[in-house]
């Protein structure tokens, strides 16, 4: 079975040495704001300031660590993600 794909999304390449490809997403139907395109990444990160522009409220907290060491991460819910038509 072949797929036909019918959409382009556009993307930025930033970061120089450390290139990282940002792609324009849709939060709860509000953006586009640029995310870090992380096929790794288990989960999707924002700021708390963005995250109380889009009404997402915390549930609960994790220790998390990347590549500036532990973190302190909020995890929340939000109601919808999009890129292009997915």
């Amino acid at each position: 079975m072949s797929q036909t794909m019918t959409d382009d999304t556009r993307f930025t390449l930033t970061g120089g040495k450390a290139p990282l490809v940002l792609v324009p997403t849709y939060v709860n139907e509000q953006g586009p704001h640029n995310f870090i395109l992380d096929t790794g990444a288990a989960y999707s990160a924002i700021s708390p300031e963005l995250a109380s522009r889009l009404g997402i409220d915390a549930e609960s907290s994790e220790q998390g660590s990347g590549a500036g060491g532990a973190v302190q991460m909020s995890l929340a819910r939000a109601s919808s993600m999009s890129v292009g038509s997915a």
